[in-house]
């Protein structure tokens, strides 16, 4: 068989492989042989039918996938030929830039879809001075009707924007007007909400926040360098308190940041499809606190991000036969269709409608801490036995620890110089969070399972000596039993102080392991174990 072009060639593989999917499923494509695919965009019509902006080689295709079964190509807007084209849309236009060509803005009226459209390209005229040539890329703000003109070559008075420029689209969506710029720095993309953008300068590997409240005087308010110093695209969470960013390298990860305080922004953690993946991030995108990502050679990704320091990887749909690091497969997703499906463009395979069945997972979290002194204990090991997952605590003692699946397990908690402790059946439930707060004690006192008295063991190594810490405000008895490993009872006797009481037992034991159980009448408040030095 003679095969014609690569994307026959991937179009065969593709075909034959056994796709990698989970909780997303194929429901249509639509191929372009001989072209390379680009980014994409969603449009739904008010008669309700939904329409994927497919940016190929030297056309944008518009196709009709109400019937996500059959996509329909309706429409195609020619522009000059580029690997690099970018679509948003506002009201019933859609606006399309390539950093390749000269075409300017290209703007498409959808409102007679899917019968016809009409198209213009607009390279700056209305703004006495300006010059818009290319763009990288393009964001719009429709809640504002603005247009954002990222990197490219945009020139006002001679003076050459490579940041972003920003552009009224409301007054008249035909002809952009000019309303100011950031250019720090050259910016990739961008991402705007509530008057702040979040750049995504990948050249200087920086995501720059900028208060743009008054487009005519933008304020910088803080940046910061992404984890691959390769910034390429930044997207809020649903309730703009963590931002996440991508770098367009291979091995990448979207990292997390804290940004509920933007004068102490903090990176709190980061995301991988697998802990060894080569393959690249492109974009993520949010949905209902889920991140769907474009990830070149590994397809469609889905995290669950409902807790955002401990996202899970709950589905996928890998677009692309090829594996590893490259810059093929899919370029971008699109998952804000009213219908819940979702569309995402490969670079050699074209259109895929898909649909996805969006899964939460389950959470552990709390702080482990010193039982004796209260202090939050820094870079303890909390791990799921049997589990494969695992966090150490950061300097506040906290930790958090995404799962998959549902059920029951075992936890281990350790730190060096402190006694081990295993909770067991500890719960994870499917979106919920558990909470569980662990107090460890220095090898040598014991380990607290139960204390509704707050009573505390403190081991003497040099006395040998046991002692008990009782509340100064405690009246009564309290009775206690020490056993060994095997279970034989080998002291026990009553106390009835407040303050710190010796257990003289322990001075005539010999060295290894014990138990104690401490009881208040006939009740249980504390079971512990230590060790007779």
């Amino acid at each position: 068989m003679k095969i014609k072009s690569i994307q026959t060639l991937l179009f065969v593989l593709f075909s034959s492989m056994l796709v990698a999917q989970t909780n997303v499923t194929l429901l249509g494509r639509k191929t372009y042989p001989g072209k390379e695919c680009s980014a994409l965009w969603g449009y739904t019509a008010q008669d309700g039918r939904e329409y994927a902006l497919e940016g190929v080689a030297d056309y944008l295709s518009i196709v009709d996938i109400t019937n996500p079964s059959s996509p329909l190509e309706v429409a195609q807007v020619p522009c000059s030929n580029s690997i690099w084209h970018e679509i948003k849309t506002y009201s019933h236009y859609a606006y399309m830039v390539s950093d390749q060509t000269s075409d300017g803005v290209i703007i498409v009226d959808l409102q007679n879809l899917p019968n016809s459209v009409t198209y213009t390209s607009w390279h700056g005229e209305g703004t006495p001075g300006l010059s818009v040539t290319r763009a990288h890329t393009l964001w719009i703000d429709t809640l504002e009707g603005i247009l954002y003109l990222n990197g490219g070559s945009k020139i006002l008075n001679g003076v050459n924007y490579s940041g972003t420029t920003f552009h009224d689209i409301k007054t008249n969506p035909l002809q952009p007007a000019w309303l100011g710029a950031y250019n720090d720095r050259y910016v990739h993309d961008a991402y705007v909400r509530d008057n702040f953008i979040y750049t995504a300068e990948v050249y200087d590997g920086y995501c720059s926040i900028v208060d743009i409240s008054d487009k005519a005087n933008p304020v910088k308010i803080t940046d910061f360098k992404t984890p691959s110093q390769f910034t390429h695209n930044t997207w809020l969470s649903d309730d703009s308190k963590y931002l996440y960013t991508t770098d367009e390298v291979g091995g990448s990860r979207i990292g997390v940041y804290d940004i509920s305080d933007l004068s102490d922004v903090r990176y709190v953690g980061f995301f991988k499809s697998t802990a060894t993946n080569p393959a690249i991030i492109h974009n993520v995108h949010v949905k209902d606190d889920f991140l769907v990502m474009s990830y070149y050679r590994d397809g469609v990704v889905i995290g669950d991000a409902r807790e955002p320091e401990a996202i899970i990887n709950m589905g996928n749909y890998d677009t692309s036969p090829q594996t590893g690091d490259g810059f093929n497969g899919c370029w971008e997703v699109y998952p804000y269709f009213p219908s819940g499906n979702m569309i995402a463009s490969d670079i050699e395979l074209g259109l895929f409608v898909l649909k996805p069945t969006y899964i939460r997972g389950s959470h552990l979290k709390g702080i482990v801490y010193d039982s004796i002194t209260k202090d939050p204990i820094l870079n303890a090991s909390v791990k799921l036995v049997g589990g494969g997952l695992n966090d150490n605590t950061d300097i506040s003692g906290k930790y958090i620890i995404g799962r998959k699946v549902e059920g029951n397990i075992n936890v281990e908690i350790s730190k060096s110089g402190y006694t081990t402790q295993t909770i067991n059946n500890v719960p994870f439930t499917r979106g919920v969070t558990t909470e569980l707060n662990i107090g460890l004690l220095k090898v040598g006192t014991a380990v607290t399972y139960n204390n509704i008295y707050d009573v505390s063991l403190i081991n003497n190594p040099v006395a040998s000596a046991l002692y008990l810490s009782i509340p100064k405000n405690f009246t009564g008895y309290l009775h206690y039993e020490l056993t060994d490993i095997s279970g034989k009872s080998v002291g026990a006797g009553i106390i009835q102080q407040s303050g710190t009481a010796q257990i003289s037992e322990t001075a005539a034991l010999s060295s290894g392991l014990y138990f104690i159980s401490i009881k208040n009448n006939t009740q249980a408040i504390f079971l512990g174990k230590f060790v007779k030095q």
